[in-house]
């Protein structure tokens, strides 16, 4: 028997998205805000590393897969705390992961005002 474990993405994964979104070139910016209308998280099993699903949208042709190029750095203060990024597979948004340096594993991803987001 197999169980759907999908749900809707939170106000914070969906802004953290849009964050990676609006730091890409133009081009690609559409393509990716109609997946995020249709993205819901699946197999959420960690706070820190959603996997997603953005059903028959569109796939992106201007973007490899694996990591958008994008630097997520999170920081507090002057400590660096890590990364996150969103990755796609076969041209559609499939991973959101903070991939902390931090001695303690994070319970949850981190704040937006403590990410600094640049395109690579």
């Amino acid at each position: 028997m197999c169980t759907d474990h999908r749900r809707q993405l939170t106000t914070d994964e969906v802004g953290l998205i849009a964050q990676f979104i609006d730091v890409l070139p133009e081009s690609e910016r559409g393509v990716l805000q109609s997946q995020l209308e249709h993205a819901s998280a699946v197999r959420g099993d960690s706070p820190i590393q959603v996997s997603l699903s953005v059903g028959s949208a569109t796939r992106s042709s201007g973007l490899s897969d694996g990591p958008l190029p994008v630097a997520a750095q999170a920081w507090d203060g002057a400590d660096y705390l890590g990364e996150v990024m969103l990755f796609l597979s076969d041209g559609r948004m499939s991973l959101l992961e903070f991939a902390w340096v931090t001695d303690e594993r994070p319970t949850a991803f981190p704040p937006f005002d403590s990410i600094r987001f640049e395109a690579v």
